[in-house]
């Protein structure tokens, strides 16, 4: 990997990206429901049925919204299943769906998996996320374990520590402005002080350390 210490910064142009969605993930792989060797599944909401998954969010910008994917499985027989959320100790609107369906075939049907959405717009400046889920239900329970808990924001384009990746897709060319840079790189190897820019419809990952 090069660099170009001694090239002077330059403004960016264009397009100007100061923010981009980061992803911030949990799961663990535990258990093999039915051994199938297709989906390995986490904690254990049998016995625990009220569990919180804390989450750190550096960088996030205030005031903006967060997007929490919760996929959980269950196996229940005579009722099914029922969750319900919480963000930072405040309970987080029902949905209708916030459910997962008792099995029919006890032989033949493992599980049952419900994928929850929810969007919080109201963390303020919170840089951290404890997200409580909290599950019921009347019938008889034979599984039910978190399968994953995905955390997308909106975080500021700037050097957290000394490094930063992130992601983008975009139809037009633009240039990212990343605070707190000096050198930077991205996956092809050109090297732009505090400034790139990319051509339009493509997908790259890039990156940039203060070295």
């Amino acid at each position: 990997m090069s660099t170009s210490p001694h090239q002077p910064p330059r403004t960016p142009s264009g397009n100007v990206v100061t923010t981009f969605t980061e992803r911030t993930f949990h799961e663990q792989e535990t258990v093999n429901p039915g051994e199938t060797g297709r989906v390995l599944l986490g904690e254990d909401f049998r016995y625990n049925t009220n569990q919180t998954f804390d989450f750190d969010l550096p960088g996030r910008v205030p005031n903006t919204e967060v997007r929490v994917y919760t996929s959980f499985a269950a196996k229940t027989a005579n009722q099914g299943s029922s969750f319900t959320f919480k963000a930072n100790g405040t309970n987080v609107p029902a949905a209708t769906n916030d459910q997962i369906s008792q099995v029919s075939d006890m032989q033949h049907q493992h599980y049952f998996v419900g994928n929850f959405s929810k969007r919080l717009n109201d963390l303020g400046d919170a840089t951290k996320l404890a997200w409580n889920i909290n599950y019921s239900s009347g019938g008889t329970i034979y599984l039910a374990r978190l399968n994953y808990i995905t955390v997308n924001y909106t975080r500021n384009l700037a050097l957290s520590g000394s490094e930063v990746a992130w992601g983008l897709v975009a139809n037009d060319p633009m240039s990212f402005a990343v605070s707190g840079a000096q050198r930077w790189h991205h996956g092809v190897g050109r090297d732009n002080p505090l400034e790139s820019h990319r051509h339009a419809g493509t997908h790259q990952r890039w990156q940039c350390n203060l070295r």
